[in-house]
């Protein structure tokens, strides 16, 4: 199939042509007129008969020239109607066959879904039932007299059925957020974040950290997922700042983006990408509790939100994350919120 500039030049060339047999027939009328004639001829009555010979030569050159030209632009505009219905037939192929493959993808990938949800059930079900009578076989144990080494072994025990709890909680809000609808709104993220510190520092009064939350953070998003994000990364913020001698926790916008920072133990550059992934678990946090799934959760509310989140270590120390969500449609960011 010519191509636009191609078939351009094409036609342009036989424009030319056209043009010309017309010149050279016109220029050749010219000669073959007037007192050329009565020279060529001189009989008058000759004359008449030579005019209507000469002027049906004429006719008939340029009727041929002109057929001819035409017949020529004919086949070039039939090609390319031709080439034109083959390509429009192939995109129909490509369509179906990219329907086809979508349809194919989307039954695979719903029988995912549907294995996913049947080890959902199996985790929340089958294994706690098995916890819970560990756990109530450990009470019981506890309770008896024991020397030291078995009261040890039953204390480490209790630490690992809580442990294994916590992990399938973990997993189980980790598959939710993958199916829960979002319902969108605008959400208060200072009162989201006060509320959570406030209760950590119910839990543990005897820990003094310095908590600093900015006011008028807002962002437009699903307000429960949006709060299970945010009280992933606070907790692991108080966790981390457990022996820092000044625990700081701030939360604050800085253009487009909410910050959350801390003074804990932090990680290294190269970690970054690593922390969002399921079970991960950096090498300065192993002395810490925890399943290595918060921060999978916060990265795939955040992807469900068209939003972005990365972590980055601070130079004074600790760990800051940055959360940049997408504005509300059909408003503006305004200053101090994102």
């Amino acid at each position: 199939m010519l191509s636009g500039k191609a078939l351009d030049d094409k036609l342009r060339r036989w424009h030319f042509r056209l043009a010309a047999g017309y010149a050279a027939i016109g220029v050749a009328y010219i000669f073959t007129s007037g007192r050329l004639v009565e020279m060529l001829v001189p009989e008058p009555e000759q004359i008449a008969n030579f005019e209507i010979i000469k002027g049906t030569g004429y006719v008939l050159v340029t009727a041929s020239l002109l057929y001819w030209v035409l017949s020529v632009i004919r086949k070039q505009v039939v090609d390319i109607y031709e080439a034109r219905n083959r390509v429009w037939k192939e995109r129909q192929q490509l369509m179906r066959d990219l329907e086809r493959r979508v349809q194919e993808r989307t039954g695979d990938l719903e029988f995912v879904i549907q294995e996913l949800e049947s080890f959902s059930y199996s985790v929340s079900h089958d294994l706690r039932k098995p916890l819970r009578a560990m756990d109530a076989r450990r009470s019981e144990l506890s309770q008896r007299p024991l020397d030291e080494n078995s009261r040890r072994l039953t204390e480490e025990l209790g630490d690992q059925i809580r442990q294994m709890s916590e992990m399938i909680e973990d997993l189980l809000a980790l598959s939710r957020v993958g199916k829960e609808h979002l319902k969108r709104d605008e959400v208060d993220v200072t009162a989201l974040c006060r509320r959570t510190l406030a209760e950590l520092q119910r839990r543990e009064p005897e820990r003094m950290v310095s908590c600093d939350v900015e006011p008028g953070l807002r962002l437009y998003g699903d307000e429960s997922m949006v709060n299970l994000a945010l009280m992933n990364i606070l907790h692991n913020a108080w966790k981390y700042t457990m022996g820092a001698e000044s625990a700081e926790i701030r939360v604050r916008a800085e253009g487009d983006a909410i910050l959350i920072e801390d003074n804990g133990i932090g990680f290294d550059a190269d970690q970054a990408n690593e922390i969002f992934k399921p079970f991960a678990r950096l090498a300065s946090a192993e002395h810490f509790p925890g399943t290595g799934i918060g921060l999978a959760i916060v990265e795939r509310i955040l992807r469900r939100h068209g939003a972005t989140v990365h972590a980055e270590p601070r130079s004074e120390g600790g760990a800051r994350f940055v959360l940049r969500f997408p504005p509300q449609p059909g408003t503006e960011v305004a200053t101090g919120s994102v």
